[in-house]
């Protein structure tokens, strides 16, 4: 039986890896593409730590598009899902509009309560534009902020400052924004914009809310992995291509509505914002990066710190500022300048 592919749905289709596994996302696709399911497989940093999420072709009241020699037709979701689970020893739940299934593998309920999902801090460039203080008596305090040994060094009329951590998630008082953080790191760009409009207007409490909340962010991958492509089934293949192409186009659709288009912000910033919307969807790689932060109209040392190719200590008047100064001498108290490349937080 085949099936009409004009009337499909995305499903969105999450895979939770309680076992370690040394290739989630590898072993997803293997898995889906074992049914013949039409769509495609995210590859991101979270699919690679064991939560893998995917897009299907789904078929309301019918079930998910496969492909097969005689072309596409469909296979009942909650059977699918099943399966998942117990091939892939993991939590499979699948959403589709209003309908939801979900299954979960009894090893992985077990294991559920003792699973961590930390991961290792990772170098976060912050580009800060207001005022941030780098003089003897004050530069333990950004350490002190955001928690962590900084790298800082001005460019131009902003500051950077390179900081570890998880996320680039932190607070920014109105005297310091406006700031944006770049996170690049596992296949992944993260992108934070914070405006002093969101802490200077507004109630107390909202505003004290506001200052760890970034007004916007995105996140950019590596293409998504497309399942169909890798069928034996030549019949099938150009209707399957076409289902995919959908899909994807669907997924870059959505992405893109989410652009920084408020004008304040914009503004404030000197965002390009119609250049960032642009790039929005587009696959990660070497080059996007460089065009991501010339879109954020900043200068081109930031991409070189991002990527590794030079490092922060690297830039002229860059100075480390310790986390924990202990007892050193009380007037070098929290800081050091940069006199030796392994210092260097970034190699």
């Amino acid at each position: 039986m085949t099936f009409d592919s004009a009337l499909f749905v995305s499903a969105e289709l999450d895979i939770e890896f309680i076992e370690a596994a040394s290739d989630p996302i590898g072993e997803t696709c293997a898995a889906l593409r074992a049914f013949g399911l039409v769509g495609f497989v995210e590859d991101d940093t979270e699919g690679r730590a064991g939560a893998v999420s995917a897009i299907l072709a789904f078929a309301p009241d019918r079930g998910l598009l496969a492909a097969t020699a005689d072309g596409v037709t469909t296979v009942p979701a909650q059977s699918v899902i099943d399966s998942l689970s117990v091939q892939l020893r993991a939590g499979v739940g699948l959403r589709a509009g209003e309908e939801e299934l979900s299954a979960v593998h009894e090893s992985a309920a077990d294991a559920a309560e003792e699973a961590s999902t930390s991961t290792e801090p990772v170098e976060t460039i912050f580009v800060v534009a207001g005022e941030l203080s780098t003089s003897i008596d004050r530069r333990s305090e950004i350490a002190q902020q955001l928690e962590s040994a900084v790298v800082a060094a001005p460019l131009g009329h902003r500051t950077l400052v390179a900081a570890s951590r998880r996320a680039p998630f932190a607070s920014w008082s109105a005297a310091q924004r406006p700031v944006i953080a770049l996170q690049y790191a596992d296949d992944a760009l993260a992108v934070h914009v914070y405006s002093r409009r969101a802490v200077s207007e507004g109630p107390a409490r909202e505003r004290r809310t506001m200052a760890g909340i970034p007004d916007w962010m995105a996140l950019w991958d590596p293409a998504p992995i497309l399942l169909g492509r890798a069928q034996e089934v030549v019949h099938a293949h150009s209707t399957v291509a076409e289902i995919e192409n959908r899909l994807l186009d669907d997924r870059n659709e959505t992405i893109r509505a989410l652009a920084l288009t408020d004008e304040a912000v914009l503004s404030e910033t000197q965002i390009d914002g119609p250049a960032l919307a642009e790039l929005l969807g587009r696959p990660l790689d070497a080059l996007l990066v460089a065009e991501v932060v010339e879109a954020l109209r900043l200068r081109r040392e930031v991409t070189a710190v991002l990527t590794g190719e030079r490092p922060t200590t690297s830039l002229p008047g860059a100075v480390v500022i310790d986390e924990s100064p202990g007892d050193r001498d009380p007037g070098r108290r929290g800081w050091w300048p940069f006199s030796h490349p392994s210092r260097s937080r970034r190699r």
